[in-house]
């Protein structure tokens, strides 16, 4: 089971989003009405993956939250939004997002999103970890000969 943070600025939608969630078997630990607010969540809920609304209030659109929480909090991030203009997806591609689900949102279609975004998720973590002992072990073989 994955806690993920629900990143929407219509709350309707946001409590059905949230609900196909938890039919999935999988915990929201949040629900945020802006990026801003999202960021502040996220560094206090420390979800799994984030599901973010391209279009926001605020000054930080969900493309832009997407980078942060996946650079900065270490937050998968999956894109569940009504927007697909080519500018739009342009910019969205252009980040690691471990998805794009457009509204209306199907169940089955959010459900698979999440665990193959939960998936990829895993073995990043493992090959970022790998590649951290290898960095490691190489910086030190030097001592080691010596």
């Amino acid at each position: 089971m994955a806690n993920i943070l629900i990143v929407e600025d219509e709350r309707v939608s946001a409590e059905e989003i949230a609900a196909l969630v938890r039919d999935t078997g999988h915990s929201v630990v949040g629900i945020s009405l802006s990026g801003e607010a999202a960021l502040e969540d996220a560094q206090v809920l420390h979800p799994d993956l984030a599901l973010v609304d391209v279009k926001l209030r605020g000054g930080l659109d969900g493309i832009m939250l997407a980078e942060q929480l996946q650079n900065n909090l270490d937050v998968a991030a999956i894109y569940v939004t009504g927007h697909s203009e080519d500018s739009i997806l342009r910019r969205a591609t252009q980040t690691a997002a471990y998805g794009y689900v457009l509204k209306p949102v199907d169940g089955r279609t959010l459900q698979a999103s999440i665990e193959m975004a939960l998936a990829r998720r895993r073995r990043d973590r493992s090959l970022r970890s790998h590649g951290q002992w290898l960095s490691k072990l190489l910086r030190n073989i030097g001592v080691a000969v010596l």
